[in-house]
């Protein structure tokens, strides 16, 4: 038990060895109590007082001497299991195995374990020194280089960390990507997850492959975070925003970083698609740009403002009705060529009229450009996008933002697979919710297996019974 240490299955074991040392003591004990008791004695430890059982009585010179103060029901009677996992079982079986040790130790002039090497003060005061982080310890594991093995899973947990209180520990973080461990705005991500409740975190360094977390309370306040190159600021942003907007306080957040960045939702999706979806729900987000950053520049600024609510609303979003498409080019420091010739192509493949296409330039630290196809219904809005990057035609770009549009407005779907992804931790948190989405997208299906480690909540996915390209997910 002294050299336990804060290792849950040392502890779990140095208990087992303490289990093994009370059997003997028990027994030793009770044939003394046999041999001493005088018929007095006996009749008056007829009685149960409710401190000790029956039969385990400490002799001193002889005689039966008072009963101790013990709980009867907190001695241990069972061996323990070596499972390194601590369950609220066997932190109940560590504070009986505790106050046994405590009763030796006040006892300890008479105990008969002459024969044993047993320091019963270090034991204690181990056992004691470790209950409180065993109650919090970081049970749960997720292995980082599941599912498609990126970021995503480490920003589903953090936000799921926060919203839950319950701690967690990763291995393999993007074990799946060229460059393993934590990049700049997976850091980041990390960082204001912590700085947003006061967390404990081991692991938190560029390039780490492990990370543990514990969460305290959310508290309120004025946040910045900078990603420091174009990394997703809108990344940095979903790790937090599923949680802060059923904290406890206002909380006003600015990050610096990409807002148009290849690897993530542009600012688009998140101001026309994302925020509206959590307003649906009940939630009070208010956002603004501030300064765009494409890569590789960055340089992006967004201020995020959240009044909390106590809950979320379930939503349910399994139709879709009539819809209105709309496309825009973004861009910055770029010929007007660029830009027209993304509208154009999109255009003419969607077959649209020129009163639905629109051209917006902005002021950025380089140069850049995005294009935005925002399909619109009555229940929700969807938003499809494509970037422009050195060596791609503006043919291109429109073909990547086509691509998911043609397969959403095809499908009888009502969300489109890069809101399902997120939409998945809002509807958990909110407790149930339904909708129907196209084919499930790598981070969907991750987030599906993240949320099963926080939450005991089923998330069904089923295809749709008349449509071959949609699917129907159920939360709840």
């Amino acid at each position: 038990a002294e050299v336990a240490g804060s290792n849950p299955a040392a502890l779990t074991k140095s208990v087992c060895i303490a289990n093994a040392a009370e059997e003997q003591y028990r027994t030793v004990t009770a044939r003394k109590v046999i041999e001493k008791q005088t018929p007095k004695a006996r009749s008056d430890t007829g009685k149960r007082t409710g401190r000790m059982p029956t039969g385990l009585h400490l002799v001193r010179n002889g005689a039966v001497p008072q009963r101790e103060r013990f709980d009867p029901d907190f001695i241990p009677t069972s061996r323990h299991s070596l499972s390194p996992i601590v369950s609220w079982q066997s932190i109940c079986d560590r504070h009986r195995t505790l106050c046994f040790l405590e009763r030796i130790r006040a006892s300890k002039s008479m105990h008969p374990w002459h024969g044993f090497r047993f320091n019963i003060n270090a034991t204690c005061a181990r056992v004691r020194k470790t209950e409180s982080k065993q109650i919090m310890t970081n049970d749960i594991h997720i292995d980082g280089s599941k599912g498609e093995g990126g970021g995503q899973v480490l920003r589903s947990a953090l936000a799921l960390s926060l919203a839950t209180g319950k701690p967690f520990r990763m291995s393999s973080i993007r074990a799946g990507r060229n460059k393993p461990g934590l990049l700049r705005q997976h850091f980041t991500c990390v960082k204001a997850a912590a700085a947003l409740c006061d967390a404990k975190v081991e692991g938190m360094t560029l390039g780490s492959k492990e990370l543990s977390f514990t969460p305290n309370a959310l508290k309120g306040g004025n946040f910045h975070f900078a990603v420091g190159t174009a990394g997703s600021a809108i990344l940095v942003l979903q790790s937090v925003l599923p949680a802060l907007v059923i904290g406890s306080a206002p909380v006003e957040i600015a990050i610096e970083g990409g807002t148009h960045n290849p690897a993530a939702p542009p600012w688009e999706f998140i101001d026309r698609c994302y925020l509206p979806t959590l307003r649906k729900m009940g939630a009070r987000v208010e956002a603004r740009i501030e300064r765009h950053g494409f890569m590789p520049a960055g340089g992006g600024r967004i201020v995020v403002r959240i009044e909390p609510v106590e809950r979320l609303k379930p939503l349910h979003l399994t139709e879709r009705s009539e819809q209105t498409i709309k496309v825009e080019a973004i861009f910055a420091n770029l010929p007007i060529d660029v830009p027209r010739r993304m509208l154009s192509a999109t255009a003419e493949k969607l077959h649209l009229p020129d009163d639905e296409l629109f051209l917006r330039e902005v002021q950025s630290s380089g140069p850049g450009g995005a294009l935005a196809i925002t399909v619109e219904t009555e229940e929700i809005t969807n938003v499809f996008s494509g970037f422009a990057s050195k060596g791609v035609a503006s043919e291109g770009v429109a073909n990547e933002a086509l691509k998911p549009t043609r397969d959403f407005l095809s499908s009888e779907a009502s969300v489109g697979r890069y809101l399902a992804d997120q939409l998945l931790l809002p509807l958990v948190l909110a407790g149930g919710g339904s909708f129907m989405t196209t084919r499930l997208s790598g981070h969907t299906k991750t987030n599906i297996e993240t949320i099963r480690h926080f939450k005991d909540m089923p998330v069904i996915v089923r295809q749709h019974e008349s449509a071959s390209k949609t699917y129907q997910v159920d939360i709840g």
